[in-house]
């Protein structure tokens, strides 16, 4: 049930239908024993909605819900840098990295709260494993492009 639940929602979300994907996910993401992927879903589609103060504690029950997911930890920590929270998310994403998740997009996430941070050699090292990672990554060669 809650996996067609998720898997409806995320159809949902790829539609550009944001808020029906709110809905569907509603419910299940209302229990305190919500699984992740569900939160993390809900949370998906409230950052979709513009409401990412919400949608962060959403990541965050989805983190606490599965403490051993990297990804879990890496979209708190983008959220935390959309935010601005940029100390907040350069810890988390070195969580994420320190449980062995080297996606370019973690690597990315890190990056741009170094810079945030003003720790311009990290964050360029940051991106450069990004593009080791995935070279035709063009969110990292622009933050890269932009930080020489």
């Amino acid at each position: 049930m809650k996996e067609e639940v998720v898997r409806c929602a995320r159809a949902l979300l790829a539609l550009g239908r944001a808020g029906e994907a709110l809905a569907v996910t509603a419910s299940c993401a209302a229990k305190r024993d919500a699984p992740a992927a569900v939160l993390s879903t809900h949370a998906a589609a409230l950052k979709a909605l513009g409401d990412r103060e919400k949608a962060l504690r959403f990541y965050k029950r989805a983190a606490l819900a599965a403490p051993d997911s990297g990804v879990a930890q890496h979209n708190v920590a983008a959220l935390l840098g959309d935010l601005h929270r940029f100390k907040q998310a350069r810890e988390v994403a070195e969580q994420a990295l320190a449980m062995g998740l080297r996606a370019p997009e973690t690597l990315l996430v890190h990056g741009r709260a170094l810079l945030g941070l003003g720790a311009l050699d990290e964050a360029e090292m940051s991106f450069r494993k990004a593009l080791e990672r995935r070279f035709d990554y063009p969110d990292a060669h622009r933050d890269l492009a932009q930080l020489i």
